[in-house]
Order: structure tokens, then C-alpha cells, then sequence
């Protein structure tokens, strides 16, 4: 198999404590849900590693690293070309997607051991080992623990305008404030969700990470007031910019997209639990 095209998609953190520091790196708790907006990865075998995207601004950084490490192995080259549908910097692990899918797809073309991949998305980036199991799950760690959790259906409305900020920038601004990372009870969550109590859940979740990224970046600021003019609590997934807000259903879905300005691209999103499909 010398082509493989495959469709990764995107997340959100319903929640996010910071529960410390190791080795330089924040320690997080996050229950983290895969979500139906996705990138479409197209993965070729070639002699030497290229990588382009449907639109401009990408961080390159983690793909070429793993492109480096798979060339180290003696695995060759490899061509990848990505239609971008993930926001950039918008929380929603889009770079880290991409990598994913190259490791997926590489792992197929190649017959990679599962140890193997997940060192790659290690070494890929710190939300890479999430993307890589497609699977709801609760990150821990510097993300790179996961606890895979059954699928929950769930319906979101989520909404962002302008640039993000960098989750480097969002951490050492948490750390300025120095404010405590524990700010919701995830056990209790967890309990929520998965007695499809949407409601209490919507309660309950917080991100540690909110303050650092409304006082980073006056147009998340402003996305979280666009969302509570509905009369709905707003959420921000990882380091932002991406805000959302719980939905009772498609209708409700409908009703709270129309409520919101366009100027903030309002979009619904469903979780989503779906197995790699290699094309």
C-alpha cells in the first residue's frame, strides 16, 4: 500500500484541571471527547518527506518531527497533504490531529506495532496520543495518559472569532496568575455525563485555563460573553480559542446556533466515536 487518505477528527476538553508540574510540563485531568469536524490526511510513500496544507499559517513542527523520526527508522519518505477544516490554534487538537493520522496511516502502509505509534505520538506532540485512539477519554499526565471512557452522544454548539493564543503562551500565563489548577470535580463529571445528565454536567465543568486565555486574547474574552448573552454557560476547550456551549438536542442545537452573532462562526458539533478508516 503506497496511498492512504484518512479523515481525523477534532476534540473538545469539557473540562481541565491542572494538577501539577513535572519535569517542566504541566500535569493535566480532562475529560475529552472526539467531536464531527475533522481534516481529511492524504499519506504517500515517496523518497523524500514533503508536507503541504489547504491553508496557510500551519505549525509544521510536530508532523515534520515524526516524518523525521519515521525517515531515522529507516521507513522512508513519505508526501502528506491535509484539507484543513480544524481551526488553527483553536483548542480543538488540529495539529495534533494531523499528526495522528500520519502515524495511523504510516502504521497501516507499514504494519507498525502499537508500542511504535504511540511512542511516535508521544514524541508528536502532547495531545497526539488522544487523537491517535479516536476514542473519548480522560487525558491525564501531560496528555499523554489516557483512560478511554464508552461513547456518550452529546450535541454542542461552538463558536470562535479571530486568532488564538498558543497553549505555550496559555501555561505560562496560568502560571503568572498563580492561580490553583484545580477547578471542578472530574469524578463527578464523569458521573454526570455518563448518566446523561447534561445539565448538572454543563455545571460542573471548568477549565483551569480560562482566565489566562480571556486575559491573553480580548476576542476569546469576548467569544465567552457572546455565548452567556444566550442565557447558556460558556466552555472553552483547551487553551481556547474554540468556546462551546452544551445543546439538550439537534433542536436546541438549531435555536442556540441562530442566537449567537455570525461574527462568531457559530457551528454544531456531535461527539463522535470512530474507528480509523483507511481510503
Amino acid at each position: 500500500m503506497k496511498e492512504i487518505a484518512i479523515e481525523v477528527f477534532g476534540k473538545l476538553n469539557l473540562a481541565l484541571n491542572i494538577t501539577g508540574r513535572e519535569k517542566g510540563m504541566h500535569l493535566i485531568e480532562s475529560p475529552t471527547f472526539h467531536v464531527d469536524l475533522s481534516d481529511f490526511v492524504r499519506v504517500q510513500r515517496t523518497v523524500f518527506s514533503e508536507v503541504s496544507y489547504s491553508v496557510t499559517g500551519i505549525t509544521r513542527g510536530g508532523v515534520e518531527k515524526v516524518l523525521g523520526l519515521l525517515a531515522d527508522g529507516g521507513l522512508g519518505g513519505f508526501k502528506v497533504t491535509v484539507e484543513k477544516n480544524l481551526p488553527v490554534a483553536g483548542g480543538m487538537g488540529g495539529s495534533s490531529a494531523d499528526v495522528a493520522a500520519l502515524i495511523a496511516a504510516v502504521g497501516k502502509m507499514c504494519d507498525l506495532d502499537e508500542k511504535t505509534m504511540r511512542d511516535l505520538a508521544i514524541q508528536g506532540g502532547s495531545d497526539t496520543p488522544f487523537m491517535l485512539t479516536q476514542a473519548a477519554g480522560v487525558l491525564r499526565g501531560t496528555g499523554d495518559e489516557v483512560q478511554k471512557l464508552d461513547p456518550i452522544a452529546m450535541t454542542f454548539v461552538a463558536m470562535r472569532r479571530g486568532k488564538g493564543v498558543t497553549s505555550a503562551q496559555c501555561y505560562k500565563k496560568f502560571d503568572d496568575l498563580g492561580r490553583d489548577g484545580i477547578v471542578c470535580d472530574i469524578a463527578a463529571v464523569l458521573g454526570a455525563l455518563q448518566n446523561a445528565d447534561f445539565r448538572l454536567a454543563d455545571k460542573m465543568c471548568r477549565n483551569a485555563l480560562e482566565e489566562a486565555a480571556t486575559s491573553l486574547s480580548a476576542e476569546i474574552a469576548q467569544t465567552m460573553r457572546a455565548a452567556q448573552r444566550t442565557g447558556r454557560m460558556p466552555h472553552l476547550t483547551g487553551s481556547g480559542n474554540t468556546v462551546f456551549c452544551f445543546a439538550s438536542g439537534k433542536d436546541d442545537a438549531q435555536r442556540l446556533k441562530y442566537a449567537i452573532d455570525d461574527a462568531f462562526d457559530p457551528v454544531i458539533l456531535s461527539s463522535i466515536d470512530k474507528p480509523w478508516e483507511y481510503k
